[in-house]
C-alpha cells in the first residue's frame, strides 16, 4: 500500500482549530496564533504543530526559572557557570523554528499581484 505523502500547511486564515487542553497558557496562544493564519488539514501537520507548542509552554517556564535565579549560578566552589535552564531553553526554541521550517510556515506565501506598485519609490 502506497503511503500518502504529507503536505505543507495551506496558507488559509481562518482555521479554527482549538488548542488542545495539554498546552499551557504560552503554548495555547501560539497554537491559536499559528492555526488563525494556516491550515493543518493531516495529523501530522497538527501533531508537529502540538511539539511546538508544548516547547513553546517548556521555553516559557525555563525562561522563568532563569528570570528568578539569574543567567548565572555558583558552584558550591564559587566557580560561576550558565544558568543549566538557559541551555534548555535555547534548544525548546530551536525546536520550534525547525518545526515551523517543516510546517512551511517561516515561508512567505507566493503573491497572487505584481511588486511595487508602479512609481513607487522612484
Amino acid at each position: 500500500m502506497a503511503k500518502t505523502p504529507l503536505s505543507l500547511v495551506g496558507n488559509r486564515p481562518g482555521t479554527s482549530l482549538e488548542p488542545p487542553a495539554t498546552l499551557g497558557e504560552a503554548g495555547a496562544k501560539l497554537w491559536r496564533d499559528i492555526a488563525r493564519e494556516f491550515s493543518f488539514d493531516d495529523a501530522a501537520g497538527q501533531a508537529l504543530l502540538l511539539q511546538a507548542c508544548t516547547m513553546q509552554d517548556r521555553a516559557e517556564a525555563l525562561r522563568r526559572e532563569v528570570e528568578n535565579d539569574g543567567p548565572v549560578i555558583r558552584t558550591r566552589t564559587g566557580v560561576v557557570k550558565t544558568h543549566p535552564a538557559v541551555n534548555g531553553e535555547i534548544a525548546c526554541r530551536a525546536f520550534i523554528t525547525k518545526a515551523f521550517t517543516k510546517l512551511g510556515l517561516l515561508y512567505e506565501p507566493v503573491r497572487t499581484t505584481p511588486g511595487r506598485p508602479p512609481g513607487a519609490g522612484a
